[in-house]
């Protein structure tokens, strides 16, 4: 009995069924990318800190009982007993990559939830931290001034110095571009 049955294209099914699997996770994360900007675009910063926290959670949930062993056995159950072994290490690679994409997404969302409670807690308005980040060409960085009005761009030094007295406090660093 082969391992697992081709499909065409040089896929057979296990390999078939991850690489879906892979591009149904994409596709989350675009939509989910997509519709965050969306709620920015509109000035909604609270509903998009509550859907990207809520979204994290239940990607986390999901995850929480599977790893990527029990996916590549899963995947190879539906073949001969005696080959399962085999496909299992074949597609485990897979299996681990794609876990650790869905583990991004839940980063990622964790991260773009605290960047909108901070962008909503300094005045902050979506549309206007959106235009900042298309906008910037140069600074690897995005900061955030203290107290209202748009992200300005400023460029990361290896060795600043020390600020002296009197001398405005420092700005948090918030990640850059998220999508």
């Amino acid at each position: 009995m082969p391992a697992a049955p081709d499909v065409g294209g040089g896929l057979d099914l296990a390999t078939q069924d991850l690489e879906v699997l892979w591009l149904i996770v994409s596709a989350l994360a675009l939509c989910q990318d997509a519709g965050l900007r969306a709620l920015y675009e509109a000035g909604e910063l609270e509903v998009a800190a509550a859907l990207s926290a809520r979204q994290a959670q239940e990607l986390m949930a999901l995850l929480r009982p599977l790893g990527a062993d029990g996916l590549a056995r899963r995947v190879a159950a539906g073949i001969a007993f005696e080959d399962r072994a085999a496909l299992r290490q074949r597609v485990l690679p897979q299996a681990q990559t794609l876990l650790g994409g869905l583990r991004e997404s839940v980063g990622g969302l964790h991260g773009r939830s605290l960047l909108t409670r901070e962008l909503i807690d300094r005045g902050h308005s979506g549309p206007a931290y959106l235009r900042a980040i298309e906008a910037e060409q140069e600074a690897p960085f995005l900061f955030l001034p203290s107290s209202g009005g748009a992200p300005e761009r400023a460029v990361a030094r290896a060795a600043e110095p020390a600020p002296s007295p009197g001398a405005a406090p420092r700005r948090r660093r918030i990640p850059g571009r998220w999508w």
